[in-house]
């Protein structure tokens, strides 16, 4: 008999993942508002949303035409020719939706993982260790999930058979463990490597405990990832409540790993100060005042010239402008031409570096520049 369409759980997965869709694009269109450099995790970010969607066509029609993961009570009522090629089909389409679904788990991984590398990218000894060792469990933990997806049915076509029952490794319980297991200890892993940075930082408690509770989200995905094993353990043949719980958790991971980087952009930036202010003379000072604020970390290297380097006045302003725009602040660096020579400055609250985890409050940089040889 046709299987009756399922639209309570059509709704979550199409909800969910319009939501997760919309994080992204409100994460690029904030970063493009606020004039900053587009990051490799930006990109890696906006190459997930494929992932996302090719999942939700996926999910879409298997929860449309069924799979061959059925109780036997519906077994025992037969299928017509029809519904055991739909059923086929959608089993094959529902293998390739884990795949997809694995992906963008472990992409948004990858994002909040790159994130972390840049904003300690002066910071030497364990942590760079740490982090190099963090990148090959990564890797290590999704090829073991990718391989777990495809190869607890023997022989493969199993995965899709209808007609006979295939046994209980159509249910997927080996994969739906590991992914979660795997799922939650790499979830945990992101969430530790912080903390002791954070620790050992210069700033207020207050400030701390902020910070403790935006990277304190990840617990959320840990928390339903948690609640979602027995849930499907306990409805093996039932595939709308995985996909269901599935949908929820893909939701909370993306809103987790776009935290971070949306509370910087988020925070309100003051706007800049007159960088050449005139005297009551009308003539510009010997010596030209400049103020600018910056948000984030010490992060992208500086190509054309290092942090207090000088270039020559004959630099010209395209070729500075190709890497920095003269007079703007970055993440590490202000640059400043005057009539003599151009300056790349490093950004400074006090004697501390503005690094502070990449969560930086605004700073104000206030840069004396001469105009004289």
């Amino acid at each position: 008999m046709p299987q009756a369409i399922d639209y309570p759980s059509l709704t979550v997965a199409h909800t969910m993942s319009y939501l997760s869709f919309a994080i992204i694009v409100f994460r690029s269109i904030m970063r493009w508002y606020r004039r900053q450099k587009y990051c490799l995790e930006d990109y890696l970010m906006m190459s997930s949303v494929f992932w996302l969607f090719m999942r939700l066509g996926l999910v879409h029609m298997v929860l449309v035409w069924g799979t061959n993961n059925v109780s036997a009570s519906i077994r025992e009522k037969g299928f017509t020719e029809e519904e055991i090629q739909q059923r086929s089909m959608a089993s094959k389409m529902l293998l390739a939706s884990r795949f997809a679904y694995n992906t963008f788990l472990w992409n948004l991984k990858i994002c909040l993982l790159l994130f972390y590398k840049r904003i300690t990218v002066n910071v030497t000894g364990p942590y760079s260790i740490a982090i190099k060792i963090i990148w090959v469990i990564m890797f290590l933990t999704y090829v073991a999930v990718q391989v777990s997806t495809f190869t607890e049915c023997r022989p493969i076509y199993l995965y899709w058979q209808v007609v006979p029952a295939p046994g209980q490794c159509a249910q997927a319980q080996i994969q739906l463990f590991l992914l979660g297991g795997l799922n939650i200890f790499t979830d945990l892993l992101l969430i530790a490597f912080p903390l002791p940075a954070l620790y050992t930082t210069r700033m207020s408690r207050l400030k701390k405990l902020q910070i403790l509770l935006l990277f304190g989200i990840g617990f959320f995905v840990v928390v339903v990832t948690i609640i979602r094993l027995p849930q499907n353990s306990k409805n093996k043949s039932l595939q709308k409540n995985r996909s269901t719980w599935a949908s929820v958790e893909l939701f909370a991971a993306c809103f987790v790993a776009n935290a971070p980087t949306l509370y910087t952009l988020l925070k309100r930036r003051n706007p800049p100060a007159p960088a050449f202010p005139v005297s009551d003379s009308g003539s510009a000072p010997k010596k030209r005042f400049i103020s600018r604020t910056t948000e984030g970390a010490i992060a992208d290297t500086i190509q054309m010239a290092r942090v207090g380097a000088r270039m020559p006045k004959s630099t010209s302003d395209e070729q500075l402008n190709s890497t920095y725009p003269v007079g703007e602040a970055h993440e590490g660096a202000f640059v400043v031409k005057t009539e003599t020579e151009t300056v790349v400055y490093e950004h400074r609250e006090g004697s501390a570096k503005s690094i502070d985890l990449g969560l930086k409050q605004r700073t104000e940089t206030r840069i004396w520049s001469s105009d004289e040889p």
